[in-house]
């Protein structure tokens, strides 16, 4: 769904449990990479590290590997950190380990940050290898020209960057309060705040080259983040310094912000009214069902391709769905009854 409100575009989804997160998360993917193949014949993939994406794409690599056009794709980084590839902390480990060993991918189209070098010199050899990886296309407009404010340098505009979210509001290794977040940059090099670990330098794309892309998928999974989830879209809705918090920032111009959730993520978004999850199906106007997340009913998931939503059901569709004994109130608020459930709507 819109998030209604907020000072940018943005689409919030909700999923009922992370077996659906994670296979929601990679058929987004394929979408995105259907999308970029037919503007420009390539995929130009932004990687993001952290335990969330891994079992997006490991669900990638085994039941979408048939759906990705592996020469046509290349995979970059959002962030590193500076440890060599094989290290346990390092983001490119992660990926290769989970997805990357995995697929016909050339070894040409796999573009990662060099963590086993300085900090500085990585960064800047990055940032090279941006400016010479053909990621500025033709309809780059001049509205997101504009935004990045990279003088005198190309914009890079990625087809899809993942995105993660940390408990503190950080994004890719956007910290809050760090310099980073106002550099005008494509990569930088920076340190992290005493409260995070591990403690080494990382190497991070900016939020100039995050807001250019043509679409963001923000993967934000647990309880832990529910409170963080609240403050920001609550900052984005009305103002106040939760605004500036990294995650925050990123607000795209020209292309398409979306939030993906678990239902422990989303617990603290509010009424269903404002919150319903909304999830595209694998097909236009194949209707799927969601739980609400403020009552013991389940309502249609709509069609965000399409754009039929649920104020286009008829008013007697609502009045039933509340009377006593309705026929869709076995599926209930428990693990137990949502597993079958999902198994017969995927």
């Amino acid at each position: 769904m819109t998030a209604p409100g907020l000072d940018c575009p943005m689409e919030i989804a909700v999923l009922p449990g992370m077996a659906a997160f994670h296979r929601e998360a990679a058929a987004r993917v394929v979408a995105a990479h259907d999308v970029a193949l037919t503007r420009h014949g390539r995929f130009d993939l932004v990687l993001a590290g952290g335990s969330t994406p891994a079992g997006v794409y490991a669900v990638l690599a085994s039941q979408f590997i048939d759906r990705l056009e592996w020469r046509r794709t290349h995979i970059f980084f959002g962030d590193e950190r500076c440890v060599p590839p094989d290290h346990a902390w390092s983001n490119y480990g992660m990926a290769h380990r989970t997805l990357l060993q995995h697929v016909p991918l050339p070894p040409a189209n796999i573009h990662r940050m060099a963590g086993e070098l300085s900090p500085e010199v990585a960064a800047g050899l990055y940032a090279a290898e941006l400016a010479g990886a053909e990621l500025t296309h033709a309809e780059v407009s001049p509205a997101v020209a504009e935004v990045a404010q990279l003088a005198g340098a190309a914009c890079p505009r990625f087809d899809l960057v993942l995105l993660g979210m940390g408990d503190d509001g950080h994004t890719a290794s956007l910290f809050p309060g760090m310099a980073a977040l106002g550099s005008q940059e494509t990569v930088v090099a920076t340190a992290v705040p005493a409260y995070v670990e591990p403690q080494v330098w990382r190497i991070t794309l900016t939020l100039p080259v995050l807001s250019t892309a043509h679409e963001v998928l923000v993967l934000i999974a647990g309880a832990g983040k529910a409170s963080m989830v609240r403050r920001i879209t609550a900052a984005l809705r009305s103002g106040g310094a939760d605004a500036q918090l990294p995650l925050a920032q990123v607000k795209l111009a020209a292309g398409r912000l979306v939030w993906l959730l678990d239902e422990a993520a989303a617990a603290r978004l509010g009424s269903c009214s404002r919150w319903e999850s909304a999830v595209r199906g694998g097909s236009c106007c194949r209707w799927r069902f969601s739980q609400s997340s403020c009552s013991h009913l389940v309502v249609p998931r709509w069609c965000s391709r399409c754009g039929l939503a649920p104020s286009g059901w008829p008013a007697w569709w609502w009045v039933a769905s509340l009377a006593p004994g309705a026929w869709w109130r076995w599926a209930r608020i428990s693990p137990l009854s949502r597993a079958p459930w999902k198994a017969a709507t995927s």
